[in-house]
């Protein structure tokens, strides 16, 4: 196939559940968690993913965020029971966040009730990743869009090997204007 050929990208929707699941985990990396784990096949505990997020704050200190992600591959809308049922595992294992990603989107309901139970003041907070902020996520992530198909374009650089060759360019200068 010619470099500049086209070919039919895949939609979200078009990937497998364990391919859904390798997408997560991989944009989860490239947004800068640490410690990814991935939890399947098999029994995951109530998460697919583990991982873990460090801030520093104005101070210089650090702190630590303990994540369990859920990746749901779902034609029809999630709904409150569902996250209801992997919120109680997180909490039970005292993560800090619970995030749901989906291909689709959520009920009104489980919205409702994920606002409610953020507003409650508890510590477990729950995220929600519907296909629309999943998109919107990977569009800062080229490289794995190509990675996966969904892209339409062969020629688009991905964000890895831009940042690479930067790096090279830079170190290249440093040693050539050293010399």
């Amino acid at each position: 196939m010619p470099p500049t050929a086209k070919f039919k990208a895949r939609k979200l929707t078009d990937l497998s559940p364990t391919e859904f699941e390798n997408l997560v985990f991989d944009l989860l990396i490239s947004r800068g968690m640490v410690n990814v784990v991935w939890r399947t096949p098999g029994p995951d505990g109530g998460r697919d993913i583990e991982a873990f997020t460090v801030q520093t704050d104005f101070s210089g200190a650090q702190s630590v965020s303990r994540w369990f992600i859920e990746c749901k591959k779902y034609v029809g809308s999630l709904d409150w029971p569902t996250i209801y049922g992997k919120l109680a595992y997180a909490d039970s294992m005292q993560a800090e966040y619970l995030l749901l990603c989906t291909t689709s989107k959520f009920t009104p309901a489980a919205i409702s009730n994920v606002d409610l139970w953020n507003s409650s003041r508890r510590k477990l907070k729950i995220r929600l990743w519907p296909g629309q902020e999943l998109e919107v996520q990977l569009k800062q992530h080229p490289d794995l869009r190509l990675k996966y198909g969904l892209s339409a374009s062969l020629q688009t650089p991905g964000y890895s090997l831009v940042s690479l060759s930067l790096a090279l360019s830079k170190s290249v200068a440093s040693v050539y204007s050293e010399l």
